[in-house]
């Protein structure tokens, strides 16, 4: 904006200007990354837990890597590398908290509030379940909604029929979600749990699993018996799978 993007226009009229968008690093890079810093090979499971927690941002990965090394959380006792390593088992280091939390706090209060509600439904979220979910007029969370795409904080794709929106960093909504207090974090699962209900379009029973997750992450202000209702279902259906799964392999092995 002002005289910067005056100067950017005029040095692209004359063609002095070339645009390098800047994207992560690759599984494979993050790999070798990984393996300069350790001094050793680093296991699948972890090279696949950084990376997609990062996206392959380089200072990212480094930090996190430090992180988890200065946690003891990489290593055995013998110094070498755990053979397992889930993304859930990975938090926000310090460094990276603040380095988020700036650029989150350049927002509108009111865009970082939807951020918390996206956040507890996922990684990546419909604007449907979005605006269900936060009762938000229109027009006021689209704003929201362009405001955090603009700061790059989430990005859009049109997965027809509607919009998949996605946060650019798995790190960005784990940051987000730390700074929701566990009693809100418990009503606005139990939000989002209710908004699927309302606008599920296919039996209830395929979203049991997400459904029965948000209600059991919502505690004790669910009702229990909705809780154990879809946890039942989403437990049948699991086994169910199990069995297929078994079934099919066996028939493929045959």
């Amino acid at each position: 904006s002002g005289s910067l993007g005056k100067a950017l226009d005029e040095l692209t009229r004359h063609h002095l200007l070339e645009r390098v968008n800047l994207r992560g690093l690759s599984e494979s890079a993050v790999s070798e990354m990984i393996g300069t810093l350790s001094g050793q090979e680093p296991p699948s499971s972890l090279v696949e837990a950084i990376y997609s927690a990062t996206e392959g941002n380089p200072f990212f990965v480094e930090e996190l890597y430090k992180h988890l090394k200065e946690r003891g959380r990489l290593s055995n006792s013998g110094g070498k590398f755990r053979r397992s390593l889930k993304l859930d088992d990975l938090d926000v280091p310090q460094s990276l908290r603040l380095v988020i939390g700036r650029n989150l706090a350049g927002l509108a209060d009111e865009t970082r509030k939807m951020l918390g509600t996206a956040a507890i439904i996922g990684r990546s979220f419909t604007f449907g379940l979005l605006e269900a979910s936060t009762r938000a007029d229109t027009d006021k969370l689209l704003d929201c909604v362009e405001e955090a795409e603009k700061a790059g904080v989430i990005s859009s794709t049109l997965e027809y029929p509607e919009a998949l929106f996605r946060f650019s960093h798995e790190l960005i909504r784990q940051t987000v979600l730390s700074e929701i207090s566990p009693p809100r974090r418990q009503r606005l699962h139990l939000s989002v749990a209710e908004a699927i209900e309302r606008i599920c379009k296919s039996p209830l029973e395929d979203q049991a699993n997400e459904i029965a997750d948000h209600l059991w992450q919502a505690g004790t202000i669910a009702n229990p018996g909705k809780t154990v209702n879809y946890l039942a279902i989403a437990a049948k259906r699991a086994l169910a799978q199990s069995a297929f799964n078994e079934a099919a392999e066996g028939y493929r092995r045959a």
